[in-house]
């Protein structure tokens, strides 16, 4: 299970005596984490009234949601009852602060770091929790079945949730059990309709639902975008042997396109836009490639003796890493990624997927890290007093790079090392 999951659990069942979260009221947050902190609750009891069990309340003398927010002891006391508290659980509070009737929380930065990229670098199947008790396998309705030559892009849209949500899904669950319960993907239902999930159409520019452009022109016509992009932005020769990658590209990029809108609402294509249609799929790609190159070049110093061979990840100092787009990767990316995972797909049940908060993962977290990396020299002089950073920064991105990879195959795409 994921540390995030478990921590607010621990810090749920702490304040209300119950380990079972329901809705925000702890919220985690996403901006501003050097004022704001990374967690906080609301202070007012309106708040808590119907989480709170009043007859199962108090617990061997303990009440909490301080006391009822009763007086019972002064509100600094139980803030440092909290952070003592939570040096037994998997993530540590180093302070509290109360910002406009509100608690807020500041993570033991050194120590969630630690944790985060020694488990992601340890576990291949990190942000894969085993969420589902049992398999459920998602199949198209027969009207969407046609053959790949004259594939509608309504019909590829289709295919395409199909299976990455059952990708998503199986990572998600135990692959020894059987299906036992089975989704429909249609293009409309009725209320009287079960285990049914909406498929909205694609549209062209025109805001009409699109009926001539086949899935083979489109893969084409992107894998063409993708070559342009490549040549223009990043001033690449492009060499007949690319033809291949280029294809894969121009497959991905649709990937991102078809699923970066909820999957009900319909969206749209605008097949000769180069610009809109391919500047978010790119600029993951891009960062992604960028990673792969940094590595490359981080062995190739090494194997030139510039620096010396990566310590071990228990002789590295973490505590190094103090800038506000390190802890930003560690605290919305790394720890929060299996949330993101679960997001996708928790609420099938009720025809519900939510696929497009992978590609929001993947396209914010590339704006961060494109931040980081134009803002901070990571591949230094060799100097002794720089080394130590150096290798903690680089071990923060391997785990970065671990968790992009992942989000990636979740989506059916291969990791893009170089562009």
């Amino acid at each position: 299970m994921s540390f995030i999951i478990i921590f607010i659990e621990d810090l749920h069942e702490y304040l209300t005596g119950s380990r079972s979260v329901s809705g925000n009221i702890i919220r985690k947050h996403s901006k501003k984490l050097d004022q704001l902190g990374d967690i906080s609750f609301p202070l007012n009891i309106k708040n808590w009234t119907q989480i709170v069990d009043k007859p199962k309340f108090n617990r061997d003398g303990e009440h909490n949601i301080f006391d009822l927010l009763s007086p019972g002891k002064e509100l600094n006391a139980h803030l440092e009852s909290l952070i003592e508290k939570s040096k037994s659980w998997c993530l540590t509070i180093k302070k509290c602060e109360v910002k406009n009737n509100d608690v807020h929380l500041y993570l033991n930065r050194p120590a969630v770091i630690t944790l985060c990229i020694t488990t992601v670098l340890q576990e291949s199947n990190y942000g894969l929790p085993k969420y589902f008790q049992e398999r459920i396998a998602i199949t198209v309705d027969d009207s969407l079945h046609c053959d790949s030559e004259n594939m509608s892009l309504t019909q590829l849209r289709v295919h395409t949730i199909q299976s990455v949500a059952s990708n998503i899904i199986n990572c998600l669950s135990d692959g020894s059990l059987e299906a036992n319960y089975n989704v429909k993907i249609k293009l409309n239902s009725n209320e009287q309709e079960k285990n049914v999930l909406v498929c909205g159409s694609v549209l062209n520019e025109a805001g009409i639902k699109d009926a001539k452009t086949t899935a083979i022109e489109l893969h084409k016509k992107r894998a063409l975008d993708m070559q342009l992009m490549a040549q223009h932005k990043y001033g690449i020769q492009v060499k007949s042997s690319w033809k291949d990658y280029f294809e894969k590209l121009g497959k991905a990029s649709v990937i991102m396109e078809l699923l970066q809108k909820k999957c009900h609402k319909t969206t749209k294509i605008t097949l000769n836009s180069l610009q809109t249609a391919n500047k978010g799929p790119s600029f993951i790609f891009y960062n992604c490639a960028r990673l792969s190159a940094l590595f490359k070049e981080f062995d190739s110093r090494v194997s030139s003796k510039v620096y010396s061979g990566l310590p071990s990840i228990d002789k590295i100092d973490f505590t190094l890493l103090n800038q506000p787009e390190e802890w930003e990767m560690i605290f919305i990316y790394i720890l929060q990624f299996p949330l993101v995972v679960i997001s996708c797909v928790c609420d099938i049940k009720l025809g519900t997927i939510n696929l497009h908060n992978l590609i929001l993962f993947l396209s914010n977290l590339s704006s961060t890290f494109s931040i980081y990396y134009r803002r901070v020299k990571i591949l230094t002089s060799s100097k002794d007093h720089l080394l130590p950073v150096l290798y903690a920064r680089i071990y923060l991105l391997k785990a970065v790079q671990q968790v992009f990879h992942t989000a990636l195959h979740l989506l059916n795409i291969e990791p893009v090392r170089e562009m």
